[in-house]
């Protein structure tokens, strides 16, 4: 809203350097494809210095003054956390006659930083659910270990679980906390003395 972009776009770096599409406005034209992949040359140039790259691109002016120079101004800015590039922002401004000023690009820079903050902050609560996850599961490896009898009983309630939750027509997101609980489900004999557990 604040610079009124044609089009822009977000990318997140994954671990092997690769950019990952994070959001994006509108389309580019034929000629912006490269820059709107973030595969050209300012995008590789701001991720590689860490530095915001504005190009100004010279564009036919409209009437009265055809011969006017307007310019429309290009702008590739990385996401940074931590002084490590974790993304990019890239955006074509509409045309206009005067560049970029500071307080633009402070502006951008205060955008960028709180972009950096949000995907730093999804990143660190995904492994946090991941750890939790795994925790869950070993929990559950640990039950069907004392159990002879009902070894992988957790991995096959999932199966079934699911099974039932999609011809119920379940929404997908609701299956997380499905899994967690058949996971769960027998948690309680974790305190059941072997000898109670495992008589015939």
């Amino acid at each position: 809203a604040e610079f009124g972009p044609e089009w822009s776009v977000v990318y997140g770096i994954q671990k092997e350097g690769v950019l990952v599409r994070e959001a994006s406005r509108g389309e580019p034209g034929e000629l912006d494809a490269d820059f709107f992949a973030g595969g050209d040359a300012q995008s590789l140039e701001a991720l590689a210095t860490a530095e915001v790259v504005v190009h100004r691109l010279r564009v036919p002016a409209s009437a009265p003054d055809p011969h006017a120079a307007v310019f429309a101004n290009r702008v590739s800015h990385p996401i940074t956390v931590r002084n490590q590039v974790v993304g990019l922002i890239n955006f074509q401004c509409p045309p206009r006659p005067e560049p970029l000023n500071p307080g633009d690009l402070k502006t951008l820079s205060i955008l960028s930083n709180q972009l950096g903050a949000a995907m730093e902050n999804r990143r660190l609560f995904d492994t946090l659910q991941s750890s939790y996850l795994d925790m869950v599961h070993a929990l559950a490896s640990a039950l069907d270990a004392r159990d002879r009898t009902t070894r992988d009983h957790t991995d096959r309630v999932c199966h079934l679980a699911e099974a039932i939750a999609h011809e119920m027509g379940w929404a997908q997101d609701k299956l997380p906390e499905l899994w967690l609980g058949c996971i769960l489900h027998d948690i309680g004999k974790i305190g059941v003395p072997d000898t109670i557990l495992q008589k015939q």
